[in-house]
Protein backbone atom coordinates (compact mmCIF):
# COMPACT_ATOMS: atom_id res chain seq x y z
CA UNK A 1 0.00 0.00 0.00
CA UNK A 2 1.52 3.71 -1.06
CA UNK A 3 2.49 5.94 1.68
CA UNK A 4 0.49 9.09 2.49
CA UNK A 5 3.55 11.14 1.89
CA UNK A 6 3.67 9.83 -1.73
CA UNK A 7 -0.11 9.79 -2.23
CA UNK A 8 0.06 13.49 -1.13
CA UNK A 9 3.10 14.21 -3.07
CA UNK A 10 1.07 15.32 -6.60
CA UNK A 11 -1.71 17.55 -4.12
CA UNK A 12 1.47 19.38 -2.79
CA UNK A 13 3.25 19.58 -5.94
CA UNK A 14 0.04 21.06 -7.31
CA UNK A 15 0.05 23.30 -5.04
CA UNK A 16 3.10 24.34 -5.68
CA UNK A 17 2.60 24.96 -8.86
CA UNK A 18 -0.14 26.90 -8.48
CA UNK A 19 1.35 29.09 -5.69
CA UNK A 20 4.20 29.87 -8.77
CA UNK A 21 1.66 30.47 -11.54
CA UNK A 22 0.21 32.93 -9.35
CA UNK A 23 3.09 34.55 -8.37
CA UNK A 24 4.22 34.59 -12.44
CA UNK A 25 0.87 36.46 -13.23
CA UNK A 26 1.07 38.66 -10.47
CA UNK A 27 4.54 40.18 -11.66
CA UNK A 28 2.06 42.06 -14.79
CA UNK A 29 0.31 43.50 -11.59
CA UNK A 30 3.21 44.75 -9.82
CA UNK A 31 1.32 43.51 -6.63
CA UNK A 32 3.14 40.40 -6.26
CA UNK A 33 3.02 40.25 -2.16
CA UNK A 34 -0.96 40.39 -1.91
CA UNK A 35 -1.47 37.91 -4.99
CA UNK A 36 0.96 35.87 -3.21
CA UNK A 37 -0.71 35.85 0.34
CA UNK A 38 -3.91 35.67 -0.85
CA UNK A 39 -2.92 31.99 -2.83
CA UNK A 40 -1.16 30.86 0.15
CA UNK A 41 -4.35 31.45 2.28
CA UNK A 42 -6.42 29.90 -0.36
CA UNK A 43 -4.32 26.81 0.37
CA UNK A 44 -4.36 26.98 4.26
CA UNK A 45 -0.47 27.58 4.32
CA UNK A 46 1.16 30.04 5.95
CA UNK A 47 1.75 33.42 5.32
CA UNK A 48 5.52 32.80 5.06
CA UNK A 49 5.15 30.09 2.63
CA UNK A 50 4.11 32.94 -0.10
CA UNK A 51 6.85 34.97 0.69
CA UNK A 52 9.31 31.90 0.92
CA UNK A 53 7.96 30.72 -2.71
CA UNK A 54 8.17 34.55 -4.31
CA UNK A 55 12.01 34.09 -2.82
CA UNK A 56 12.99 30.89 -4.42
CA UNK A 57 11.16 32.11 -7.45
CA UNK A 58 12.95 34.99 -7.88
CA UNK A 59 16.58 33.23 -6.72
CA UNK A 60 16.03 30.52 -9.54
CA UNK A 61 15.33 33.24 -11.75
CA UNK A 62 18.44 35.06 -10.83
CA UNK A 63 20.82 32.30 -11.70
CA UNK A 64 19.33 31.07 -14.78
CA UNK A 65 19.40 34.55 -15.87
CA UNK A 66 15.97 34.84 -17.56
CA UNK A 67 12.32 34.61 -16.32
CA UNK A 68 10.43 31.58 -15.59
CA UNK A 69 7.96 29.77 -18.21
CA UNK A 70 4.59 28.70 -16.00
CA UNK A 71 1.93 26.65 -18.59
CA UNK A 72 -1.06 28.47 -18.99
CA UNK A 73 -2.95 29.05 -15.93
CA UNK A 74 -5.58 26.48 -16.36
CA UNK A 75 -3.74 23.65 -17.46
CA UNK A 76 -3.25 20.28 -16.21
CA UNK A 77 0.38 19.73 -16.96
CA UNK A 78 3.47 21.33 -16.22
CA UNK A 79 5.85 23.54 -17.96
CA UNK A 80 9.60 22.60 -18.31
CA UNK A 81 10.11 25.41 -15.96
CA UNK A 82 7.42 23.97 -13.83
CA UNK A 83 9.13 20.33 -13.51
CA UNK A 84 12.42 21.97 -12.78
CA UNK A 85 10.97 23.61 -9.87
CA UNK A 86 9.64 20.40 -8.34
CA UNK A 87 12.62 18.83 -8.81
CA UNK A 88 14.80 21.34 -7.18
CA UNK A 89 12.69 20.91 -4.22
CA UNK A 90 12.77 17.13 -4.60
CA UNK A 91 16.80 17.34 -5.14
CA UNK A 92 16.78 19.67 -1.77
CA UNK A 93 15.04 16.90 0.71
CA UNK A 94 17.15 14.78 -0.44
CA UNK A 95 20.28 16.23 0.95
CA UNK A 96 22.61 18.61 2.96
CA UNK A 97 23.77 21.47 1.27
CA UNK A 98 24.85 24.69 1.55
CA UNK A 99 23.86 26.01 -1.62
CA UNK A 100 21.00 29.32 -0.73
CA UNK A 101 18.99 28.05 -3.59
CA UNK A 102 18.74 24.39 -2.06
CA UNK A 103 18.40 26.13 1.77
CA UNK A 104 15.81 27.97 0.31
CA UNK A 105 14.01 25.33 -1.67
CA UNK A 106 14.37 23.04 1.51
CA UNK A 107 12.47 25.91 3.37
CA UNK A 108 9.82 25.88 1.02
CA UNK A 109 9.11 22.16 1.20
CA UNK A 110 9.14 22.47 5.16
CA UNK A 111 6.29 25.36 4.66
CA UNK A 112 3.67 23.84 1.96
CA UNK A 113 4.22 20.51 3.99
CA UNK A 114 6.96 18.63 1.70
CA UNK A 115 9.63 18.55 3.82
CA UNK A 116 10.82 15.99 6.96
CA UNK A 117 12.41 12.75 7.19
CA UNK A 118 9.77 10.94 6.20
CA UNK A 119 8.98 12.82 2.96
CA UNK A 120 12.59 11.68 2.32
CA UNK A 121 12.52 8.33 3.02
CA UNK A 122 9.49 7.72 1.15
CA UNK A 123 10.84 9.15 -2.49
CA UNK A 124 14.09 7.25 -1.63
CA UNK A 125 11.80 4.15 -2.89
CA UNK A 126 10.23 5.98 -5.52
CA UNK A 127 12.23 8.29 -7.03
CA UNK A 128 10.45 11.10 -8.97
CA UNK A 129 10.88 11.73 -12.76
CA UNK A 130 13.23 14.39 -13.45
CA UNK A 131 13.29 16.14 -17.08
CA UNK A 132 17.61 16.22 -17.36
CA UNK A 133 16.84 19.66 -19.86
CA UNK A 134 14.38 21.21 -17.83
CA UNK A 135 15.76 24.67 -17.35
CA UNK A 136 16.80 24.89 -21.31
CA UNK A 137 20.34 23.62 -21.60
CA UNK A 138 22.37 20.48 -20.42
CA UNK A 139 25.45 23.16 -18.24
CA UNK A 140 22.01 24.41 -16.57
CA UNK A 141 20.27 21.41 -15.68
CA UNK A 142 23.58 19.71 -14.41
CA UNK A 143 24.36 23.33 -12.26
CA UNK A 144 21.43 22.76 -11.07
CA UNK A 145 22.02 18.90 -9.89
CA UNK A 146 19.32 18.15 -12.18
Amino acid sequence: MPSSVIAARPFAEAMFVRLFRSWSAARTDGDVARHMHDAARRFMLPAHAAQLCAGLFQMVEDRLGRELRPECCCSRSFSPDEKALIALLAKAEGEDSRDPLDRCALSVCRAIGMGGNEAVAARRTQPPSIAPRAFGTQAKAVRHGL
